[in-house]
């Protein structure tokens, strides 16, 4: 680390003389011993980027920092509190530093959402959002406030902070229901200028066309980083604001002598030739002596912390820090057992251990932390296996009833496999396999038997995941099981961050493996074609007597169901590709507005 440092005073000693009557007065020199003043602490002002992982003051990445003389500027709005800010956040702070403890103060805080507006379509299957005609990718890391994964839908209005991904979609650390009343009704995106058309000013975004013609940008060049304000209409968005963002982004966090900048985000291209990084949508040079920690070979999607000396604009400190995309697997249920002094819980049978990077989030208590926890406390739990195969918690949130009973998800690649009793074990649970259960194998669906087959052979090596709920009877009900074989995709997980994502049209959430394989999505009927079939976002969609066909929870015919659909209907599907042609439904259903 660099630091600029504050020169000390000391204070010279001087001898004073005392003077007798009379004949040689040396002997009466009486000297002063020579005092040096008290040291102050060096203080460096650093600017740091990260996410929000708990409060009390505030923390980030796991450090605390203290908050009690802060200025809170909040999208745009200065003046605000540390009320505003949510785990799951992407915050800048001015950071005073001491070199006399590890405590360090914030004097201001700065936080700008990357999108803001309505959700237009969701694939949970690639678990993917378009909002803003940009692809929002959620994980198991992702931070959903006032809403849930399975509650969100299309048309609700959304706020997102993340990381730029390397197709020019984001990877959301938080997704956060707008419910202010007093919305200026303007959506908000983020990304990086491609195709810059001077005389039509105009721009891409990734597959969205920005007019700027009437917002307050006169100059724009392509690749550079950009967040608009405007109206989206038929792809186009129309710019009343186009706000530049370059690497002096700090400057507005302070006037003082920087001593360097941290930043983490994810690696979205690496010119070893020419020595630079690219992070968050801007190009960085690397110092010809850069220090790196962790893996030397630094690789597209890796996920960082840089160091930047502002004095000279380069990268000195290179970190990475993979783990903090990735899990190995997810979890739900009530804590057994709870050991203060390791910092531990255990739920289902399983340890599952704190670390200072965990992040806590409690929808009702804003300093959630661990010694707030109880026995039976219902929590989800995203966690990562360290090299000793404990299990180190990533995020744990606290639930109420209804949101733990609304949603079940369980993730493992650790489980058993019992054959003749049709029974998995992952984190601790034994569930048991039904034919009525929906199984997909590397998104295709199969039966029960291959299933098990299958992933008795994959035990050890691949991932499986749950899909449920309770019923009203309180029975826990499993929808689907899914098993991810890693030796053949090449994926290391399906909520990791390169899921691939080819965006053909500005409503299409992913390629969905070219047009091949399971498919579960919501989004609007964009036309009729016949008695049998229609466009969901511009996709194909067919149905048959087969089809499972709901309209508010009521089984309907064909027939029916056809005559319930118009244009703009929101409509949510789960079905299969058919030779990349169409998507024959298993199952839709209609969500009319009064029934959300």
């Amino acid at each position: 680390m660099r630091f600029h440092k504050i020169t000390l005073a000391i204070i010279s000693s001087q001898l004073l003389y005392a003077c007798g009557g009379g004949g040689d007065t040396s002997s009466n020199i009486t000297p002063i011993p020579p005092s040096t003043a008290p040291t102050s602490p060096t203080v460096s002002t650093v600017i740091k980027t990260g996410v929000v992982t708990g409060f009390g003051s505030v923390y980030v990445d796991g450090q605390r920092f203290t908050t009690d003389n802060t200025s809170f500027t909040i999208n745009g709005q200065a003046g605000q509190s540390i009320e505003q800010l949510k785990v799951g956040m992407k915050i800048s702070m001015n950071v005073q530093e001491s070199d006399e403890n590890d405590t360090h103060s914030v004097s201001s805080v700065l936080y700008d959402n990357d999108i803001e507006g309505a959700v237009t379509a969701i694939d949970r299957n690639n678990q993917q959002l378009v909002i803003v005609g940009t692809i929002v990718k959620y994980n198991d890391l992702t931070h959903f406030i006032g809403l849930t994964e399975m509650s969100l839908s299309v048309d609700d209005r959304v706020e997102v902070s993340g990381y730029f991904d390397i197709d020019g979609t984001f990877i959301a650390t938080y997704i956060e229901l707008d419910d202010d009343l007093v919305n200026d009704n303007s959506e908000y995106t983020s990304g990086v200028v491609g195709n810059l058309d001077d005389a039509q000013q105009t721009f891409m975004l990734s597959d969205i066309t920005v007019n700027y013609a009437s917002s307050n940008t006169a100059i724009i060049e392509n690749g550079q980083k950009v967040r608009v304000k405007g109206v989206l209409i038929d792809g186009v968005l129309t710019a009343n604001e186009v706000e530049i963002i370059d690497e002096s982004y700090y400057l507005e966090l302070s006037n003082d002598d920087i001593a360097r900048v941290e930043k983490e985000g994810l690696v979205t291209a690496f010119d070893s030739v020419n020595n630079t990084i690219t992070i968050d949508g801007l190009i960085y040079q690397l110092a010809a002596d850069v220090v790196i920690e962790g893996n030397t070979n630094i690789q597209v999607q890796d996920f960082v912390e840089i160091y930047l000396d502002p004095a000279t604009n380069l990268v000195i400190y290179i970190e990475t820090k993979d783990r903090h995309l990735n899990t190995d697997g997810k979890i739900k249920g009530a804590i057994e057992a709870i050991d203060s002094i390791n910092q531990t819980i255990t739920v289902n049978g399983q340890v599952y251990t704190f670390v200072s990077t965990t992040r806590l989030e409690d929808d009702d208590d804003k300093y959630f932390n661990f010694a707030s926890l109880s026995v039976n406390d219902l929590v989800e739990v995203a966690y990562v296996k360290n090299s000793q195969s404990d299990n180190l918690i990533q995020r744990i949130e606290r639930e109420d009833e209804n949101e733990y009973n609304e949603e079940w998800d369980l993730e493992s690649r650790v489980f058993t496999v019992d054959a003749a009793t049709q029974t998995i074990t992952l984190n601790g649970m034994n569930v048991t396999l039904t034919e009525s259960m929906r199984f997909i194998i590397n998104d295709v669906v199969t039966d029960l038997t291959t299933f098990l087959t299958t992933a008795t052979d994959s035990v050890g090596n691949d991932e499986i995941e749950i899909e449920g709920a309770f019923d009203s009877t309180g029975e826990f009900v499993v929808q689907k099981v899914e098993l991810e074989q890693q030796s053949l995709n090449g994926s290391n997980n399906d909520n990791d961050s390169d899921n691939d994502s080819d965006n053909d049209n500005d409503n299409h959430t992913s390629d969905n493996s070219h047009d091949n394989g399971y498919v579960e999505f919501e989004g609007k009927v964009t036309s009729i074609v016949d008695d049998s079939s229609f466009t969901l976002n511009n996709q194909a969609v067919k149905i048959d007597s087969n089809s499972e066909l709901e309209i508010n929870d009521r089984r309907v015919s064909v027939t029916q169901f056809m005559s319930a659909l118009q244009v703009g209907v929101r409509l949510e599907i789960e079905g299969a590709w058919v030779n990349g042609d169409y998507i024959y439904a298993y199952e839709a259903e209609i969500e009319s507005e009064d029934n959300d």
